[in-house]
């Protein structure tokens, strides 16, 4: 039991996290758009258009694009950032920041980009769905993880 108090702990805080996001990134953390921007050579907000006009996520305007893998890669470091600044204004712990961070690492490796999970939800067996519009995980706090619970 104690084991997964813990798991719904991290997953609260990466909620948490995923809805102080915007914010956090004035500082100095990319948004998804902004990495797919760089990724594509088109603006943050024609990305933003699409995303909007097509439905698609920010991941999957990527893998559109032939950019999932370099996508991912920059989201990791995009979220890494942000918890490195959470813990130094003291908002959250190392441990609770790499607790964080190994939850998203292990999401990102079901997520194949292209909307599509690989079957491991955030909290148990899912669908690879996110929360919401279920579009994946290509978004920064998309693809959670639909979970087959009903």
């Amino acid at each position: 039991m104690k084991k997964h108090k813990k798991i719904l702990l991290v997953g609260l805080l990466v909620l948490a996290l995923a809805a102080t996001s915007l914010t956090a990134f004035a500082y100095s953390v990319s948004s998804p758009a902004d990495i797919v921007a760089n990724l594509t050579g088109k603006t943050a907000q024609e990305v933003a258009e699409e995303r909007t006009a097509t439905g698609l996520t920010y991941g999957q305007i990527a893998y559109d694009e032939g950019q999932w893998e370099e996508f991912r890669d920059e989201m990791l470091k995009s979220h890494k950032e942000f918890l490195d600044q959470k813990v130094a204004e003291g908002a959250i712990t190392q441990e609770e920041a790499d607790a964080i961070y190994e939850n998203i690492q292990l999401r990102q490796e079901a997520c194949l980009g292209n909307g599509t999970g690989g079957g491991r939800g955030m909290m148990g067996l899912g669908n690879g769905r996110g929360f919401g519009g279920g579009r994946g995980c290509g978004g920064f706090g998309g693809g959670l993880g639909g979970s087959n619970w009903q």
